[in-house]
């Protein structure tokens, strides 16, 4: 083959054109190899650009840095083996790890910081973890989005696990055997099965958001602050041993249940609380609610189904009970608790309503408390009223002028003794030599 081409390199000013040259079997393989050379280095210079998190995996001991985008770094694995350990681990803003199997491996001790995305079929696997997830941070799989033995987790951002099996959602947010997490007003966990899935201990404090499509949060215990949602398709806590409390700004909804404590349930109230079924305990039950517990059936369901343990009951002002309340027979107590006006005179105060109880067979208690108070008070079955003391103290002045009438046959009031000299006289006795002459001088 023939090329005809102007000369680049040495070629006169004059513009004559260069010699044509034959392009034989040579010069073809030059070509080749130097196509090919710039083909690797363009490779090469990606693949600096895919694994970015230094320094390479296996380590120990070590902080890793990740910036840019690291896929695959692993084999499979975003980034890391089983054979790290003791590692913390620094995902920037704006970096993304993402691995086919895992995001981030480790065997045991690492520390997470994450600025930016980890993505795999589970986001975050090992032994021990501490994860500090900002609110830039994202950390999603389709199992689970933390997987881990114990999981200690500060979230301000979105951990999440999307998969779906055949028989439905299977995605845990968190998944461990002991889970400790501090859920931020701005954090999301979530999951197509469970938010947060343990296998022993779920302690949460929850100020934004958990949600599952069955189950919200589980564990053969949960210690649950709740302040935020959580929500759940089947049952928002799912628990053996579950102690809640939930202030007024939080809420806890489930499709079928609120909460379900297989057998103790220690739950404080300020909140809301709903399901077909709000509250559900299978053992001894002390339940204080001081705001909502609604069955969503309505009046005619069950806000809450008790056991035939001896079980409490405790409605304080501002309760509200929507459905019956099952007590499921046993030595059974209802305490209604109002707290009494502290100050002016009061309209009569009423305890909270009793709900529908059915299956109930113990005793209802009805009192008033107040912390300081100490006025004078009038109760009348579950009413109370209260006077201000402080008011009659302002009349005083006007009241002590009543002392200063004439004083009566008998009176001894030594206030008015000035009116009547003998009266003076019996109050002096001897004490003064004044008296005796004053006695003869009356005479």
């Amino acid at each position: 083959m023939r090329v005809l081409a102007l000369a680049s390199v040495g070629e006169k000013k004059s513009g004559a054109r260069a010699k044509t040259y034959v392009a034989g079997p040579k010069l073809i393989l030059r070509r080749h190899a130097l196509m090919q050379a710039l083909l690797i280095a363009s490779f090469a210079m990606s693949g600096r650009v895919e694994a970015a998190c230094t320094p390479a995996s296996p380590v120990n001991n070590t902080i890793v840095t990740c910036t840019g985008k690291t896929t695959n770094q692993n084999g499979t694995n975003g980034y890391g083996t089983v054979n790290d350990n003791n590692n913390t681990y620094n995902i920037q803003a704006g970096a993304t790890v993402t691995g086919d199997d895992f995001g981030v491996v480790f065997g045991t001790g690492a520390t997470i910081n994450n600025d930016g995305t980890i993505t795999g079929g589970i986001g975050i696997s090992g032994s021990d973890a501490t994860i500090n997830n900002t609110s830039t941070g994202v950390i999603t799989g389709d199992t689970s989005g933390v997987q881990a033995t114990t999981a200690t987790v500060r979230n301000a951002g979105l951990i999440s696990a999307m998969g779906v099996s055949a028989t439905g959602g299977n995605g845990l947010g968190i998944s461990a055997d002991t889970a400790d997490v501090n859920n931020t007003s701005t954090g999301h966990i979530t999951g197509t099965f469970s938010g947060i899935g343990t296998s022993t201990l779920a302690a949460v404090n929850n100020a934004g958001a958990i949600s599952g499509g069955r189950l919200g949060i589980t564990g053969d215990t949960a210690r649950v602050i709740n302040a935020g949602a959580i929500a759940a398709g089947g049952a928002a806590i799912f628990a053996g041993t579950a102690n809640v409390t939930s202030s007024g700004a939080g809420t806890i909804s489930g499709g079928t249940f609120g909460i379900v404590a297989n057998t103790v349930a220690s739950i404080a109230n300020a909140g809301i609380i709903s399901g077909k079924t709000g509250i559900q305990a299978s053992g001894a039950a002390s339940i204080t609610n001081s705001s909502a517990i609604i069955s969503t059936a309505g009046a005619s369901g069950t806000a809450i189904k008790l056991s035939n343990t001896a079980d409490t009951l405790t409605l304080l002002t501002g309760s509200r009970i929507v459905g019956a309340v099952d007590m499921g027979f046993g030595n059974d107590t209802v305490n209604t608790a109002t707290v009494a006006p502290g100050s002016k005179v009061s309209s009569p105060v009423t305890a909270a309503a009793l709900p529908t109880f059915i299956n109930f067979s113990g005793v209802t208690n009805t009192s008033f408390t107040g912390g300081r108070f100490s006025d004078p008070a009038m109760q009348a079955g579950n009413q109370l009223a209260t006077l201000d003391s402080t008011a009659l103290a302002a009349d005083r002045p006007r009241l002590d002028g009543f002392h200063r009438r004439p004083c009566r046959r008998g009176c001894r009031a030594v206030s008015t003794a000035w009116r009547h000299p003998r009266t003076l006289r019996a109050h002096q006795g001897l004490r003064h030599s004044s008296a005796l002459k004053g006695s003869k001088n009356d005479r």
